[in-house]
């Protein structure tokens, strides 16, 4: 039976929305996802949201209603990660995601909430006969929508996005035919381009400006414009080139991690504390810009690591909500580059008000 499957277009979107889209096209199913965040969907979420939330919560949420006014759907995905990588966790509000918005948005489809165990093929199999059980759809077809959704998914993914490579025991335990992941991958796609991806489009500018800044943060405050009000484009009209932690291996952050006397359990912090330690260690960047959402425990923990690897390099941390004044932000990415200006023209040890003593003369 053709159903029309709701995604919507926050929090792990940019990571993961691909694969949800492709997965379920080659179902057969049709889909609607949400637009780009807005005024009106940020109120839609603030207004059915619990306060305590953090704002990309309160804007998935506000994406959820949207779907329900306006995306004609027989049902909505709300994904619920449990892991991003083996022996490491990420928000727990991730995990009880679907039953926040359950009780939460009034006047919903039926939910799609089942759990995805990104750390392994065999988790991400589990979720796909799931789905396609939910569905009405046979397991073979779960199998054959998935295989060309990973190989869609995993042309732009990065870091942990990348799907691990499942063993042959596994495959077979599991209706496979344990072909090679070069093979499995190769599986041809009817899908033309998709929503979902983790590159950052139309922000990284060309090395000759004056400065580079590195924008850092989870995924969902650093890809979506209006959450953070379009900071990177600020930035590169203030004349910076803008680099990700995209830009930043997984080998490499794992080496970076690995010096810490304890491994991070959270895996968007540990990516965010080693691309910032890598970038600082190489000096790829001048300086680094973490958008943050006010009340995030993760982030009060990880901006403090970063700033005690990256030794004086400049760091601004943008905390964002739904009250967040954009004068506000203007103001602090000006002063920023202006800081950084300073800096490359004068020299790091001159202090940010610009004067020194000196044999008892002012300088500059």
């Amino acid at each position: 039976m053709r159903m029309r499957i709701g995604i919507p277009k926050g929090l792990l979107f940019p990571d993961f929305g691909g694969l949800f889209e492709s997965f379920f096209l080659e179902l057969g199913q049709d889909i609607a996802v949400s637009p780009d965040t807005n005024r009106r969907i940020l109120d839609l979420g603030v207004g059915c949201c619990v306060d305590e939330a953090c704002l990309p919560v309160k804007v998935f949420h506000g994406h959820v209603c949207w779907l329900r006014d306006n995306g004609d759907c027989d049902m909505i995905v709300i994904p619920r990660f449990m892991h991003l990588r083996e022996n490491e966790s990420i928000c727990p509000k991730f995990c009880g995601l679907p039953e926040m918005v359950k009780y939460s948005v009034p006047g919903l489809p039926p939910i799609i909430g089942v759990p995805i165990d990104w750390s392994s093929a065999q988790g991400l199999r589990a979720w796909a006969r799931a789905v396609a059980s939910y569905l009405g759809c046979a397991k073979s077809d779960a199998y054959s929508a998935l295989h060309a959704a990973v190989s869609k998914h995993n042309e732009v993914a990065q870091g942990y996005t990348v799907l691990s490579e499942p063993n042959r025991q596994s495959s077979r335990r599991d209706g496979l035919d344990g072909q090679s992941r070069a093979t499995e991958l190769a599986a041809p796609s009817r899908l033309s381009e998709l929503t979902g991806s983790r590159k950052l489009e139309n922000l990284t500018v060309s090395s000759n400006r004056e400065f580079r800044i590195a924008l850092l943060g989870h995924p969902y405050n650093v890809q979506d414009a209006f959450l953070n009000m379009n900071v990177a484009q600020k930035l590169a009209r203030l004349g910076a080139a803008i680099v990700t932690d995209a830009s930043v291996s997984e080998t490499d952050v794992n080496r970076e991690v690995a010096s810490l006397f304890k491994k991070p359990f959270w895996t968007l912090a540990r990516y965010s504390y080693g691309a910032a330690k890598h970038l600082y260690r190489t000096d790829a960047v001048d300086g680094i810009v973490y958008v943050s959402s006010f009340a995030c425990g993760i982030d009060s923990v990880v901006v403090e690591l970063i700033r005690d690897a990256t030794d004086g390099l400049p760091l601004l941390v943008l905390k964002v909500d739904e009250h967040t004044g954009e004068a506000g932000i203007d103001t602090r990415l000006e002063a920023f580059t202006d800081l950084l200006r300073r800096r490359k023209t004068f020299g790091s040890n001159i202090p940010a008000y610009g004067k020194y003593i000196s044999r008892g003369e002012s300088a500059i």
